[in-house]
C-alpha cells in the first residue's frame, strides 16, 4: 500500500491523506522507503492515524515513532478516541495533532474535555455522524470537522 501511495502523481494533489498505521509500521523499513519517496513539502499532507491501545501498549516506541514522524513533518492522529478517553489522557502532551472522536448520545453531556483541546491547537474530528440532527448539534457546539453518513460540516 505504501509503495502505491508513494507515487509523485498521487501527492501532487493538494489534499490531506490519512493512513491508518500502528507504531511498528511507522518504524518499519517499508515506511522508510515510503518516506524517502515523498518530497518534504508533501509530508505535511499526510496524517498518520494511530489506535490508542497501540500507543499505550508501548509508550517508548510511540515516543520514538512520534519524534521520527514529526521530524519529517507528518501529522499524528489518535484514531479511536471517545469523550472518556479525553478525560484520561493529555492529548497535547502526547504530541498529537488530530484526535478522531466517535459521536455518541452521551457525548452531548460531556463536552468539557473538548473545550480544553481548542486552545492547545488540537484538531477534533467528530466521526460517526449518521443523522442530520447530529450534524446540526455538532455545528452548534463548534465542531468544524466531521465524518459519517451526513455531510456539510
Amino acid at each position: 500500500m505504501l509503495a502505491a501511495l508513494s507515487s509523485q502523481r498521487e501527492f501532487a494533489k493538494p489534499h490531506t491523506y490519512a493512513l491508518h498505521m500502528n507504531v511498528a509500521s511507522i518504524l518499519s523499513s517499508e515506511f522508510l522507503r515510503f518516506d524517502q519517496t515523498l518530497p518534504l513539502k508533501t509530508r505535511g499532507q499526510v496524517v498518520l492515524n494511530l489506535n490508542l491501545a497501540d500507543v499505550m501498549s508501548d509508550p517508548s516506541s510511540f515516543t520514538f515513532a512520534r519524534s521520527f514522524a514529526q521530524a519529517r513533518q507528518y501529522r499524528l492522529a489518535l484514531a479511536d478516541a471517545t469523550w472518556q478517553t479525553l478525560e484520561l489522557i493529555d492529548v497535547a502532551a502526547m504530541g498529537l495533532d488530530v484526535i478522531r472522536v466517535a459521536f455518541s448520545p452521551d457525548l452531548q453531556a460531556n463536552l468539557s474535555a473538548f473545550r480544553r483541546l481548542a486552545p492547545q491547537g488540537v484538531i477534533v474530528v467528530l466521526t460517526g455522524l449518521q443523522r442530520p440532527s447530529e450534524l446540526r448539534w455538532a455545528k452548534n457546539q463548534g465542531f468544524t470537522y466531521g465524518q459519517g453518513a451526513v455531510f456539510g460540516l
